[in-house]
């Protein structure tokens, strides 16, 4: 794992050269309602971020609070989409190394391109388990990407990786005895630094030998 670690760290630095600082300082009211449910008159962390991404399942409310955020810090969109690039990227170098198991942590809403179309696109068995506890996101993954050919969503919180790994719905495409592929994209600067430093080092120590960890996070800082 640690050659994947230095591939991945080695992209990560070399995207700190343009790196920009993010404030995340007033953004609670969106990280508060990340879990709203469907109720499409609140505003819902992962349907701000598609809507940013391109997608099409966000509403008035996300798109008000996309405007409220840009706002405060313009390149945010910009953000969002060079992180999207960013694992898409990642994801299929993992599969050019001869990994064939992805496990996307705090998913999000389904985009075009995938993490699995991603992979898949270098190794067409490719297998992908797309974790997150948003019913938002569970309803619309469920819907469009657990069709029985290697595809699972999975209701699982990315704070216990034990519970992950040991999920039965991730168990019925990943065998987490075998390398895998572990995706943290910009989620974890969304967990205080001890909590995110335990969970990464969490999944770190579970992962069966030649896998890959995949971590992007934002920078906060108050204004």
């Amino acid at each position: 794992m640690a050659a994947c670690e230095a591939a991945a760290a080695a992209g990560m630095a070399a995207a700190a050269a343009t790196a920009r600082p993010v404030v995340l300082r007033h953004a609670g009211a969106v990280l508060a309602a990340m879990t709203s449910g469907l109720d499409t008159s609140v505003p819902n962390m992962a349907r701000v971020y598609n809507y940013w991404l391109g997608g099409k399942d966000h509403f008035a409310a996300d798109r008000a609070e996309a405007a409220r955020l840009v706002a405060l810090y313009p390149p945010l969109p910009a953000l969002a989409r060079e992180n999207r690039a960013f694992l898409l990227e990642a994801a299929g170098w993992a599969a050019r190394q001869g990994i064939g198991q992805f496990i996307d942590l705090g998913a999000g809403l389904p985009v075009s391109p995938s993490v699995h179309q991603a992979a898949r696109a270098v190794l067409p068995a490719a297998r992908v388990a797309y974790v997150d506890i948003d019913p938002v996101v569970l309803s619309r993954a469920v819907a469009l990407l657990a069709t029985g050919d290697g595809l699972a969503a999975v209701d699982a919180d990315l704070r216990d990786p034990a519970a992950v790994l040991g999920h039965q719905g991730l168990r019925a495409v990943i065998n987490p005895a075998r390398p895998v592929c572990v995706i943290l994209g910009a989620v974890v600067h969304f967990l205080d630094p001890d909590a995110a430093c335990a969970v990464t080092a969490g999944y770190a120590s579970l992962l069966a030998p030649g896998s890959c960890l995949v971590l992007s996070s934002l920078d906060r800082f108050s204004a």
